[in-house]
């Protein structure tokens, strides 16, 4: 199977923090159906927000002097729709942070080779069954993990420090494993609940007004600042509590369980354990997705 990517168009956004920021926009058409009478109905829109940190900009400009930076930021939002389409993971929106820890001193891409026309159009060859539709643990994990550093890099530009912290770096192993039991699911369980609540309270309560405690309070205290702000990821944040502290205990027992099974569409109680496990990481991985967003939009004091 083929897509075919068309390119509509690309801005500058206008400067409201330390970065250059663009948004292109895309539509995708499956290319067989290309002057058919379907084409128009088929046809998804994509927008890539792409920014790039001004310290990076200026490493970059250092290293090639006649840097089209918006073309560098094309050229990566580009690559980065044809692996999301080949994985099957494309959101109508998507955002790119490129900064000093993320990438080389010195810009991957020679602008001056760049095409850059609206109208220009390619082609996506999609070998097998997309990620989405047979979702490895591996992906999962690697799109947790990446998330996870997109957040801790806008949090330290805006508060100065990462949000997100680990008890322990070995709790990260667990999102690579399958949970075919339950007593493998109890444990990846547990280790999700110390990745996804583990956060610097210090820094979120130094950063909000308050009188909640908790890392999950401090964060969603913090995320209200944003004009992009809903609690889809908040729900998904002490859902994952609640189900942690439900298993190796009863589950009608401990409060809101039944709620976090119902929140994730799980049965009650558990039967397949491996599709429960990889059905609460989707949820994080998507929870995480928007938390960078809402952090992207809140402004910078």
């Amino acid at each position: 199977m083929k897509k075919t990517v068309k390119f509509l168009g690309g801005i500058y956004l206008p400067k409201q923090r330390d970065a250059i920021e663009c948004v292109f926009d895309f539509s995708i058409t499956d290319s067989n159906l290309i002057g058919m009478p379907e084409e128009k109905s088929s046809i998804e829109y994509v927008t890539i927000k792409a920014s790039i940190t001004g310290t990076l900009h200026v490493m970059w400009a250092y290293h090639d002097a006649f840097l089209d930076v918006m073309k560098v930021l094309y050229e990566f939002s580009k690559r980065h729709i044809s692996e999301k389409i080949r994985e099957g993971t494309i959101l109508q929106k998507e955002e790119l942070w490129l900064s000093t820890s993320s990438q080389p001193q010195a810009s991957p891409f020679e602008s001056s080779k760049i095409n850059m026309k609206t109208g220009d159009s390619f082609e996506i060859e999609i070998l097998g069954t997309p990620i989405m539709e047979n979702l490895s643990y591996m992906q999962l994990a690697t799109n947790i993990i990446e998330t996870r550093d997109y957040i801790n890099g806008v949090a330290k530009e805006k508060l100065g420090g990462k949000i997100l912290s680990l008890l322990s770096e070995r709790d990260l192993l667990q999102l690579f494993r399958e949970a075919k039991t339950e007593e493998e699911f109890v444990y990846r369980m547990s280790a999700l609940k110390n990745i996804a609540i583990n956060m610097n309270e210090e820094l979120l309560n130094n950063s909000v007004q308050t009188d909640k405690t908790g890392s999950i309070n401090l964060l969603e205290a913090y995320l209200k600042q944003s004009p992009d702000y809903d609690d889809t990821s908040i729900k998904v944040l002490r859902s994952i509590n609640r189900l942690r502290q439900a298993y190796p205990i009863h589950t009608d027992t401990a409060d809101g369980v039944q709620d976090a099974h119902r929140f994730f569409g799980l049965a009650y109680p558990i039967k397949n354990y491996d599709k429960s496990w990889q059905t609460i990481l989707v949820s994080y991985s998507d929870a995480l997705k928007r938390i960078f967003e809402m952090l992207n939009a809140i402004p910078k004091k």
